[in-house]
């Protein structure tokens, strides 16, 4: 016991590190599942998903994935009831940073199978996949 006392610091200063090394994983996973390029396109053939893009409108407009539907992060707590159906949804944006809180709003909204895609559109171009642009 008095080891603890001793060196109280310490170990609250261990355990607060290592909660900041897993608050990335566990806040990533309150948006669902992450998917690779090579995944997300197999889901993209196989069920035909809902794409939504969160990113802003001039982002979308340079080049977006092929039947993706431009719905602003900002604007999407409002917009959420466009999203209908028991198709799954892919959430993409630009490097995979915003898709977990776009994801986790879709899914508050009842929407079970929600999907992030995992780098967002720049791991689509570095796999050499194609773009549209508006």
């Amino acid at each position: 016991m008095q080891f603890f006392i001793d060196n109280i610091f310490l170990i609250v200063m261990a355990i607060v590190s290592g909660g900041l090394l897993l608050w990335p994983s566990i806040r990533d996973r309150a948006g669902g599942e992450r998917l690779d390029a090579v995944t997300a396109t197999r889901l993209m053939n196989d069920e035909d998903p809902t794409l939504i893009d969160v990113r802003s409108p001039a982002e979308y407009d340079a080049g977006h994935l092929l039947r993706a539907k431009s719905i602003p992060l900002v604007d999407l707590p409002k917009r959420v009831s466009e999203i209908k159906g028991k198709k799954p949804v892919l959430v993409v944006d630009g490097d995979g940073s915003k898709a977990a809180k776009a994801s986790a709003i879709i899914r508050q909204a009842g929407i079970e199978r929600v999907y992030s895609l995992a780098g967002g559109v720049a791991a689509w171009r570095a796999a050499s996949l194609p773009l549209v642009k508006s």
